[in-house]
């Protein structure tokens, strides 16, 4: 929990907050005793340092509790006339708090025979009701600085969260790198992992603390189930999907609406066991080129079923499609050459990777392979 005290280290802070009232104590001072003299007036000192001194601490005295009005009462865009009717009232009452205080001052120094007779001088004199004017204007002050004072706070503590964040990032990344390892001795390319980090670098960037919490939850989320997935060779179809949505709702935080999916999945081909991570790099490939490189909403659909005794994993996207002379053999990155070459590790020559145009526009990758039920090895 943000802490929004003013004073935090106790009478220290107090004497920092008095010792700084103290310097218009003594420029006041000296201004009106300067005045004193040119006029040829003769007021003792102690009396002119006296009403300095009670005025200035009054007000030095309520800043805290300014501070937390505005704590309480921010004027955020759907609460300022609520915060503007709570600090019209505690300036009210600052405002004839002072007053009485120097209603009292006066009766205390011998100038008023009482202190009702001064209560009167302070509220019904011209006098006095240009010194309420002016102890108005001396709270605006005030509360702007505890503003000030209340805006760099919060700039501070979000500062750390960002901090504190960026911390977690990079021991995420110390993490992936101890998980890229184990990757890389089963040929599975964790490139989607660092993309993850740059999503969640950009929900940093743009103060989106929750959501970059909840993609930092769901990414651990992924790096267990990559670890996890390092434990065996294959795994069933149903749960290779479940990683891959896992995967799609972190991706959905960066792109949000321009990034939709949808699975279909035919009778029978859940317990189907794959490479594990087999369809994460595709769809992976499908949201760089497709997604990002489109500011209107892409659609991916995954697919599989079953034909003559091979199964059948379809990533198709409707977006900008292959570049003009574009081949597998030639144009694959790293997460189609890894999923190929893995394809050949696993099923020698009997599977089948195809990458081709969708009219009216977008890109199919196709890969069939022998139909392997839960069990088999």
């Amino acid at each position: 929990m943000a802490d929004h005290r003013l004073l935090r280290h106790g009478w220290r802070s107090w004497l920092i907050l008095y010792a700084s009232w103290t310097i218009p104590v003594v420029m006041t001072t000296i201004s009106f005793y300067a005045i004193q003299r040119t006029a040829g007036t003769a007021i003792p000192v102690y009396q002119l340092v006296l009403r300095q001194l009670y005025y200035y601490y009054l007000f030095a005295s309520v800043c805290p509790a300014v501070y937390r009005l505005l704590v309480r009462f921010s004027f955020r865009r759907h609460a300022w006339l609520r915060a503007a009717a709570a600090h019209a009232g505690a300036a009210t009452l600052v405002v004839l708090g002072v007053m009485a205080a120097g209603a009292l001052v006066e009766t205390l120094l011998g100038n008023r025979e009482s202190f009702m007779q001064a209560l009167r001088t302070e509220f019904t004199t011209p006098r006095g009701q240009l010194g309420a004017f002016i102890n108005f204007t001396y709270y605006v002050m005030v509360a702007g600085a505890m503003m000030i004072i209340l805006l760099r706070r919060q700039w501070q503590e979000q500062e750390a969260q960002t901090a504190s964040l960026a911390l977690k990032t990079a021991q995420l990344e110390t993490l992936v790198s101890r998980a890229r390892l184990q990757a890389l001795e089963m040929q599975i390319n964790p490139h989607f992992l660092f993309n993850s980090l740059n999503s969640i670098a950009s929900l940093v960037q743009q103060k989106r603390t929750d959501e970059a919490y909840r993609a930092i939850a769901l990414l651990g989320d992924l790096l267990r189930e990559t670890i996890r997935a390092g434990q065996g060779h294959t795994t069933s179809l149903e749960a290779e999907l479940a990683f891959v949505a896992r995967y799609l709702d972190l991706e959905r935080m960066r792109f949000e609406t321009r990034l939709q999916a949808s699975v279909h999945v035919a009778d029978g081909c859940h317990q189907a066991q794959v490479p594990a991570m087999i369809l994460q790099p595709v769809v992976e490939n499908a949201i760089r080129h497709a997604v990002s490189e489109c500011t209107e909403p892409v659609q991916i659909r995954i697919s599989a079923s079953r034909r003559d005794g091979r199964l059948r994993l379809e990533v198709q996207d409707d977006g900008p499609g292959l570049p003009q002379g574009w081949s597998l053999e030639s144009g694959a990155g790293v997460g189609l050459q890894n999923v190929r070459d893995r394809l050949a590790a696993h099923f020698g020559t009997t599977f089948d990777l195809r990458v081709e145009p969708v009219a009216p526009h977008g890109v199919s990758v196709l890969m069939e392979m022998p139909f392997q039920p839960a069990g088999s090895s």
